[in-house]
């Protein structure tokens, strides 16, 4: 297997994907997607206001190293689209981002070679890891929510 043509399209892939989000938050705009969004059970409009106010701060840095994170590499086109971030700087940020992440998983793959059965039986906890995450993330809404709820009929 050719290990650079690997890269290169796995970044490419990454990159088309990237900017179809982009385009999506771009033709939205901010303020709806904010709108639509919390409309969305267990999160309030505060949350994304939060996170747009973060990524108008953090902007470059926030593609880059969201990129880097399962779960946010993708969404984080959106506020930036929204944010009409500079296309170019979107573009160096992405492809660096998706670039390291990409490297890292195709290096590791390439370093294990034959050894995916070990792979295999330690993802299984990092599975459970994830899901256990996941799962307390949730509770943590629904307790925030039912709280928020309670002050609001005080």
């Amino acid at each position: 297997m050719n290990l650079i043509l690997v890269f290169v399209t796995s970044t490419l892939g990454a990159y088309v994907g990237a900017m179809l989000l982009y385009w999506l938050g771009y033709k939205v705009g901010l303020e709806r997607s904010i709108r639509l969004l919390s409309k969305l059970p267990l999160v309030d409009r505060e949350d994304f206001e939060k996170a747009a106010d973060w990524f108008e701060r953090h902007g470059k840095s926030a593609i880059l190293f969201g990129r880097l994170l399962p779960g946010v590499r993708s969404l984080i086109s959106l506020p930036a689209g929204a944010e009409r971030m500079n296309l170019t700087t979107f573009s160096l940020f992405t492809v660096a981002g998706t670039g390291v992440w990409n490297a890292l998983l195709i290096g590791a793959g390439s370093l294990l070679g034959k050894q995916y059965h070990l792979v295999d039986q330690y993802s299984r906890f990092l599975n459970y890891a994830v899901y256990a995450g996941l799962a307390a993330f949730i509770v943590w809404l629904i307790i925030r929510r039912v709280k928020k709820r309670k002050e609001s009929t005080r």
